[in-house]
């Protein structure tokens, strides 16, 4: 018998039905009971889920944090703790500064970045190559070059909660568009996931001074 694959994040729970043709009274009495509960506890687990919007198959419930009145703009960067959780980001304005970069490009850029595919996979890539020539990282190439080799960690960090940041402002646009339609006063402001950032095409510079070294 083959062992059962473990998953690393909680899957659906689909629970059997079970056989109600039994003619016995109080067995159904206690069929009708489990129901119930049934009903009632599925009241609850679905209550505190994003509804507004037209839903599909491939639409994610995603759990919902609290509701702003709809002509008010949420608070930037929600996703800040899942990526600094040990910073404060009103502490060191230069993650921010960064992280604004990084979001102008994703968003001048959405040819390249489809938001509602990557808030489902929860990753998306960057090109290196075109980021560095690109007009936000251009005039100071060798900078961030430098940093994407000395603060790498840090800098993917920077780049996934940009793009969470982007990803936020088109969900939050979306259920304010349908809060409009339906004529509802509140929307809900949603917990997005986490979302990774990968690099492809990444070439790290080389400094001369280094290869020195590391043949000496």
């Amino acid at each position: 018998m083959s062992p059962k694959k473990k998953y690393p994040y909680r899957r659906f729970n689909y629970k059997k039905k079970k056989n109600t043709d039994n003619n016995n009274n109080s067995s159904n009495n206690n069929n009708n009971s489990k129901n119930d509960k049934r009903a009632s506890s599925s009241s609850v687990q679905t209550h505190n889920v994003s509804s507004i919007g037209k839903a599909t198959s491939m639409t994610v419930q995603l759990p919902i944090t609290s509701f702003i009145d709809v002509t008010q703009q949420p608070a930037r960067y929600r996703g800040w703790s899942l990526y600094f959780s040990d910073i404060n980001k009103d502490d060191d304005p230069t993650y921010l500064s960064a992280c604004k970069r990084f979001e102008n490009y994703f968003k001048r850029l959405r040819q390249l970045f489809n938001f509602r595919e990557i808030e489902q996979q929860q990753f998306f890539t960057v090109d290196y190559k075109q980021l560095l020539l690109d007009q936000e990282f251009l005039p100071n190439e060798s900078m961030w070059a430098d940093l994407f080799v000395d603060e790498n960690e840090t800098l993917m960090r920077v780049m996934g909660l940009a793009m969470h940041q982007c990803v936020t402002d088109e969900r939050d646009e979306r259920d304010r568009q349908g809060a409009l339609e339906a004529k509802y006063q509140a929307i809900p402001l949603i917990t997005i996931p986490i979302i990774y950032a990968r690099l492809i095409n990444y070439t790290p510079i080389v400094h001369l001074k280094d290869v020195k070294a590391k043949f000496h």
